[in-house]
């Protein structure tokens, strides 16, 4: 996947289909300073930091969306 089309996936769960065979349930969001993250269930922490997502998203084959995520109205004040 080409960083600019992981940057414009929206907030959510998805089901994220690795280059390598197999897949992984993970969320995609943007952390405080508007970089983005990812973070797969069976990960120990997300990858946050620029070049660790880049190297995770050099890796998918393709995502799907499980469940969308409002982050501008989740409820927090």
């Amino acid at each position: 996947m080409r960083m600019r089309d992981f940057k414009a996936l929206p907030h959510g769960a998805y089901r994220v289909y690795w280059k390598s065979g197999g897949s992984s349930i993970a969320t995609i969001g943007t952390t405080w300073d508007g970089g983005r993250w990812i973070a797969c269930a069976n990960w120990i922490s997300p990858a946050t930091w620029e070049q660790d997502v880049k190297n995770a998203v050099r890796s998918i084959s393709s995502v799907s969306l499980i469940e969308p995520v409002d982050y501008k109205n989740d409820g927090v004040k």
